[in-house]
């Protein structure tokens, strides 16, 4: 088998780790993780999706 490591540069692994964040409440970590995904891709919808909903809750805390 030939498994792919994941790489700092990988846009999935900043959004899996993003989403990771969220479930534990760690909603400004996941934002960090988010604009690392996003400089890769700035044109992926999903990530901007989440990072809208983490800057929202985010809101609504502070």
């Amino acid at each position: 088998m030939n498994h792919k490591k994941p790489q700092q540069d990988d846009k999935e692994t900043w959004q899996t780790k993003g989403r990771a964040l969220i479930k534990c409440g760690r909603y400004g970590n996941a934002v960090e993780c988010f604009d690392k995904a996003l400089e890769i891709n700035p044109k992926d919808g999903d990530i901007w999706n989440l990072k809208g909903v983490s800057l929202g809750i985010l809101n609504l805390i502070h």
